[in-house]
């Protein structure tokens, strides 16, 4: 049984390991610390510590006993302050420029924030959204938020953006009530979800401790710990209106009363709040403590008497919910959902006016019952608002909506995995492998496998599919799952043909389903249809009897346009199990049909084909191009000319990115094929590929880096992506590369720079990459020789890191050399295996290694190696039969000119 869990991506601005505000970040600190086992989450946001989580790379971090793998886009170093750029804009525009290596290897979408969905609205992937606020908010004068200013763009995009969402949650019963007004389609998937208390970091203390811990904090900020404490804890921005509380303070001196009032937190109004206390002469009874972590903040939650929450408008604020789970008592203005936990003379008061009169008598009140309000009262008002309750139904809702793309993944996944069938020829379009096979073999494959009635499925891959399975990661897991792929469409055939420099056949749905058919009714086969019209289905029904008497028929349905409640979709697989079809024709249309097959493998016996349009052609409702069209690959144009308006565009735009796409490819691969010069440190200086050229990218800063561009938005250069582009061009497989480094001596950094090659690899471009390594211990692993086994385990900044161990862990590597299975079986399961082997001037295993790569990369100490031993070493590989790539130059500490390093 398979226990891989459920893959949940969160798309947000922020960083859970940070020192930053805002009830988001601590609703995200909780989704992933509470979430269960079968659950994974991976959040793209930004970082306050770019050198424990730099920007660009996947980091694994931890909250509480829960990982997660965190990728940071932007980085911010105050998150109280507001830059010349807001934060969201640099989140989106970072987020754009890495959008192709954050697509894939996950389940569910996890939004926060309306813009980041607006990038993924192609893919089909389940989305989940919470608001953490009633969207009517946004309208207020007090509203931080900059989509004030244009309203009705915002609202546009907002409508745009549900229409993509399986389900969305708001945590404020008045916005539930707003979504479901604007969006009626969608009333039934928008829900109420509370906030909640960590109760492992926010609790009372009994009074001896709360009485240290208050005099520790008085001597160390000057503090009189015979005031009242009143605290507050938020962002210092309109929407939390400190003004209220300033002017509050003010009457409250009036009639004698001088609380001190604790600060905790920052933002764009602390330098007026701070100018206004002043001009107030309140310094005395104001302490500005800035940005805190949470066990800070339930300190000084501890030692204060009254919560103060001056806010304009909220949700359900989970600062409030944690000073009530600390035992404060609390002031609260009248805002979103505070009067579920703040009962007034119970365990605090209600501001009943909007003005800070109301306000102040409701902070003398609770100053005054401290003793009365706090303490249990405060306790039981957030008893239930336990996360396990809250986030229960929130984790629920993930399993029900990631399972079928769970599945989907897990398929591909096996079937990447699959040692290579050598009756299976498959050639790569678009990153897709197509199975380049002829019609009779197709034919008879997909009948013997019908006749023993196996689940499987078949996708007949046209330009619409392939392109579109560049932008939906849902779709190309579907394609890359299939038990067979066909080339539908001349242009398919076309670029495999080209690709195998042999004629490739066009294996068409509609053209496959008719020859089927006869065979079915040869051997007696039973058919059946699952899609189009009723009327549609009455008159194939018709065509096929007539013409094939003695096809067996035995299913036939029409399905609602919707999606099949659980009850139906288990009928239906009822059904068709009981009609005992070997073949089962889908026409759904793409990419519905192909989603629908994947999530069915397994559940239906039948061999399951998806072929568009073939239903519509065989009854006769939509008019077929003559055969010679067809052959010679104009069937678009006579489709074109029936249905212009709706094939048009769909052609103009799937075909010209398809035309540009695959000449990319063919240039790359030719890019490969011939030998290369391209400069070492300057323009003026290049040499032949196979004389080692150094890659001069290991070491920057160092090195000037020219801008990059992608779509017209400048993209800040990583470190690696210059070696990852060169090594890229000069190995012409498209998967299974193994590169090897190595080194003439220890010190090189040798390790370093394959692990930093590795993560480049997988996060900048999106490669399932293997490093291969070598450790004195180890624990067995299923597919090594029992003699030296292996354990792999993720690599920070992305990646997977296998360790050989046993007793002789480097004479490991030299012993699984001649194991050609157990070398194949990794080509087949990665797109890329990295070795980091030993260095040469140690022993001769790496020697003995370098020949098993398809390429090898020397790694020099540039300011300690000198041209004797680099020319040594070029030497002995070239001697054992390395194919050496280049070199890349590390440890750089100076720019040394280019003609220091001409005898390369």
């Amino acid at each position: 049984m398979n226990t891989s869990p459920v893959r949940v991506r969160i798309f947000y601005p922020a960083d859970p390991l940070g020192v930053v505000p805002g009830g988001v970040d601590t609703f995200l600190r909780g989704l992933i610390k509470f979430a269960p086992e079968d659950l994974e989450f991976s959040l793209v946001g930004m970082t306050t510590d770019e050198a424990a989580r730099p920007v660009g790379r996947w980091t694994r971090c931890h909250i509480g006993s829960r990982s997660f793998d965190f990728f940071p886009v932007v980085a911010m170093k105050n998150a109280g302050s507001r830059g010349k750029v807001p934060l969201s804009v640099r989140y989106m525009l970072a987020l754009k420029s890495q959008l192709a290596g954050l697509r894939s290897d996950f389940d569910v979408f996890d939004f926060h924030r309306i813009e980041p969905s607006l990038l993924f609205g192609a893919d089909s992937r389940p989305k989940n959204f919470y608001f953490h606020n009633d969207p009517q908010t946004l309208r207020l004068s007090a509203s931080d938020n900059l989509w004030k200013h244009a309203p009705f763009i915002y609202e546009r995009l907002e409508r745009k953006a549900m229409s993509t969402m399986a389900s969305t949650w708001c945590v404020r019963d008045s916005g539930v009530e707003t979504l479901q007004q604007r969006y009626p389609a969608q009333a039934g998937r928008i829900r109420f979800i509370p906030t909640w208390v960590d109760d492992a970091v926010f609790y009372p203390v009994d009074e001896r401790q709360r009485e240290r811990l208050r005099r520790g904090k008085a001597r160390a900020f000057g503090l009189d710990p015979g005031r009242p404490w009143v605290i507050s804890v938020g962002r210092l921005d309109t929407q939390k209106d400190p003004f209220m509380m300033l002017r509050a303070m003010r009457r409250l001196r009036r009639h004698g009363i001088r609380p001190l009032w604790l600060v905790v937190g920052d933002g764009v109004l602390r330098a007026e709040l701070e100018r206004k206390v002043v001009d107030a002469d309140l310094s005395s009874q104001v302490c500005f403590l800035g940005l805190l972590s949470p066990a800070e903040i339930a300190d000084w939650l501890r030692a204060s008497d009254v919560y103060a929450l001056s806010s304009a408008y909220e949700g359900m604020p989970m600062a409030l919910l944690e000073a009530l789970g600390c035992g404060l008592p609390a002031a609260v203005t009248d805002v979103g959902e505070v009067r579920r936990v703040v009962t007034p003379g119970v365990n605090g008061a209600i501001s009943t006016g909007p003005g800070s009169r109301a306000f102040a008598a409701a902070l003398a009140n609770v100053i005054d019952s401290t003793d009365e309000f706090g303490g249990a009262p405060a306790l039981a008002a957030v008893a239930r608002y336990h996360p396990d309750a809250v986030l229960a139904t929130a984790y629920k809702n993930y399993r029900a909506l990631g399972e079928s793309m769970r599945a989907v993944r897990l398929a591909a996944v096996e079937a990447a995995a699959a040692p290579a069938d050598p009756a299976r020829p498959q050639i790569p379009a678009l990153g897709i492998p197509i199975d380049a096979l002829d019609r009779d073999t197709v034919q008879e494959r997909l009948l013997s496998w019908a006749a023993l009635r196996q689940s499987r499925y078949v996708c007949f891959v046209n330009v619409h599919s392939a392109v579109h399975a560049t932008r939906d990661e849902c779709h190309r897991q579907v394609l890359l799952g299939a038990d067979l792929a066909a080339p539908d469409g001349a242009p398919i055939a076309w670029t495999l043909g080209a690709k195998a420099g042999a004629r490739q056949p066009r294996i068409d749905g509609p053209g496959t389903m008719w020859q089927l058919c006869a065979g079915a009714a040869d051997q007696g086969i039973k058919v059946g249809l699952y899609g189009a019209s009723e009327a549609t289905l009455l008159a194939l029904e018709h065509q096929l009897l007539r013409a094939l008497p003695d096809l067996q028929l035995s299913y036939v349905h029409s399905p609602p346009f919707r999606d099949l409640s659980a009850e139906e979709d288990a009928a239906v697989c009822n059904d068709i199990a009981r009609s005992g079809v070997g073949l089962l024709f889908v026409g759904l249309g793409c990419p519905k049909q192909e989603r629908w097959m994947a999530a069915h493998r397994g559940r239906i016996p039948a061999v399951m084909l998806g072929v568009g349009a073939a239903f519509d052609f065989h009854a006769g409702t939509v008019s077929r191009a003559p055969e010679w069209m067809r052959e010679s690959g104009l069937e678009w144009l006579h489709r074109l000319s029936s249905q212009p308006r709706r094939l048009g565009p769909r052609y103009l735009h799937t075909n010209s990115i398809f035309l540009a796409m695959t000449a990319g490819e063919v240039m790359h691969r030719q890019r490969g094929r011939r030998r290369v010069a391209f400069p070492t440190l300057s323009d003026e200086v290049t040499v032949p590929l196979n004389e080692l050229p150094p890659f001069a990218e290991a070491a920057p800063p160092f090195l000037p880096q020219p801008a990059m561009f992608r779509k017209g938005l400048p993209q800040k250069p990583r470190p690696f992506d210059g070696l990852v582009a060169r090594l890229g061009s000069h190995l012409t497989a498209d998967r299974g590369r193994l590169v090897g480094f190595i080194s003439s001596g220890g010190g090189e950094g040798t390790s370093t720079v394959a692990r930093d090659y590795v993560s480049a690899l997988a996060t900048r471009v999106s490669r399932r990459v293997l490093l291969l390594e070598t450790t004195s211990d180890g624990t067995a692993d299923v597919g090594v020789p029992a003699k030296h086994p292996m354990r792999t385990r993720p690599l920070p900044g992305g990646g997977l890191v296998a360790s050989l161990g046993g007793a002789e862990a480097l004479r490991a590597l030299v012993d699984l050399g001649p194991h050609a299975d157990f070398w194949e079986a990794l080509r087949l399961q990665f797109d890329d295996i990295v070795l980091d082997l030993p260095d040469a001037g140690g022993s001769t295993i790496g020697l003995a290694l370098a020949p098993l790569c398809d390429g090898v990369v020397v790694v020099l100490e540039a300011g300690q190696t000198r041209a004797p031993v680099a020319e040594w070493m070029l030497a002995d590989l070239r001697q054992v039969g390395a194919k050496v790539l280049g070199a890349v130059f590390n440890k750089r500490r100076f720019l040394i000119p280019a003609l220091v390093y001409r005898w390369l």
